[in-house]
């Protein structure tokens, strides 16, 4: 792995065109100095609408790949839904990942990613895996009620089944489509929470964790420090950097956790880029997730992660549209991703408020 700096006026390439994307060259390459090419499917997309250079074409389009790696200085992705063999190609023309290949084929496929926990010996739910045609596996030592997860392209609460019962899980699993899935006991955990890590292939920092609410499978709120007490900080930080480290990570991820009513914590999933539940950085810290993805990508020193302040982050989706431009409040900032249709449970934007406190806490 080179550990050599981009120079200044290099460019970084994002595979993805969504709001991460867009906010990955607003917060994090524009400031620095440094150019972008997005490989996207929109023409009018939130990362499209400010990159230098942009490129819409399928993930599998060669003529797109090699005008891509003829621009792109080093790669990071904005969703781990892009293929796998897309990144390895990228690898093969010696141009550097950030993260690796081998962190997204773990992180897009719960198969993987929680065998890659059980390996590690990382604590994490209670897990047996469903393979398509191979029928239902042995249940003896699984507690109902569980939740059963496709393997693959599942986020934002889709791609998942409540099982109450044994009984009730060949039709969860036809539900799904019979696909290879993960079934995991469902845990009456506290709260959710995240931790975002960076590392420049030498050095890792760590973020405050982050205490998130969902609704309906979507993330609705995410609060730093929120109520999470300064021990189980030090646990979400020491997991988020072991997972790190066996990754050998080179970039950015999030770790998405469980906080048990006894303190432990347990490993839910990995994203391997921004996270949602970190947007609060941008106002809250120092130096925001996506400057410091930015910075680990190009193999530049990472900066202070401290807060500035408490901060509450709140997703407005679709029907809500009309906040971000009605809101006056205090201490907030308000976020518009660009998207030219507002539709029902899709992102739009974002409002984070600073202080410990907060009016559109819920």
């Amino acid at each position: 792995m080179t550990t050599q700096p981009l120079p200044r006026g290099s460019t970084i390439g994002i595979l993805g065109d969504g709001q991460l994307g867009r906010m990955l060259i607003m917060f994090g390459a524009a400031k620095l100095g440094l150019k972008t090419v997005v490989w996207g499917q929109s023409h009018d997309s939130p990362a499209m609408q400010i990159a230098t250079y942009r490129i819409v074409a399928p993930f599998d389009d060669p003529q797109a790949l090699t005008e891509f790696c003829a621009l792109a200085d080093v790669v990071t992705i904005e969703f781990e839904n892009v293929p796998v063999s897309l990144v390895e190609a990228i690898e093969a023309k010696g141009i550097p990942m950030r993260p690796s290949s081998r962190v997204l084929a773990i992180a897009q496929d719960r198969v993987k990613e929680k065998s890659f926990f059980r390996e590690s010996g990382f604590p994490s739910p209670y897990t047996v895996f469903l393979f398509k045609g191979a029928g239902l596996p042995e249940l003896q030592s699984f507690n109902f009620p569980g939740v059963l997860k496709t393997a693959r392209n599942g986020y934002d609460g889709k791609g998942q089944q409540i099982v109450s019962e044994k009984s009730d899980l060949l039709d969860a699993w036809q539900a799904l489509g019979g696909v290879d899935c993960v079934l995991e006991e469902k845990l009456n955990f506290a709260y959710e929470a995240s931790i975002i890590v960076a590392s420049n292939g030498v050095d890792i920092v760590t973020y405050t964790p982050i205490q998130n609410v969902h609704v309906n499978g979507i993330l609705h709120q995410s609060s730093c420090p929120g109520t999470i007490e300064p021990a189980v900080q030090d646990r979400c930080r020491d997991l988020g950097v072991r997972v790190a480290k066996k990754l050998e990570l080179s970039g950015l991820i999030a770790v998405e956790l469980f906080v048990m009513s006894d303190g432990s914590v347990l490993l839910n999933e990995i994203a391997p880029r921004p996270h949602n539940s970190g947007h609060g950085t941008i106002e809250g810290c120092v130096t925001n997730q996506f400057e410091q993805c930015i910075r680990a990508s190009a193999n530049w020193p990472l900066m202070s992660t401290q807060l500035r302040s408490p901060w509450t982050m709140t997703n407005v989706l679709g029907e809500d549209i009309s906040v971000l431009s009605a809101t006056k409040t205090p201490r907030v900032s308000v976020h518009d991703y660009g998207k030219p249709k507002p539709t029902a449970g899709r992102k739009m934007g974002h409002i984070t408020q600073l202080g410990s406190t907060s009016d559109l806490a819920s």
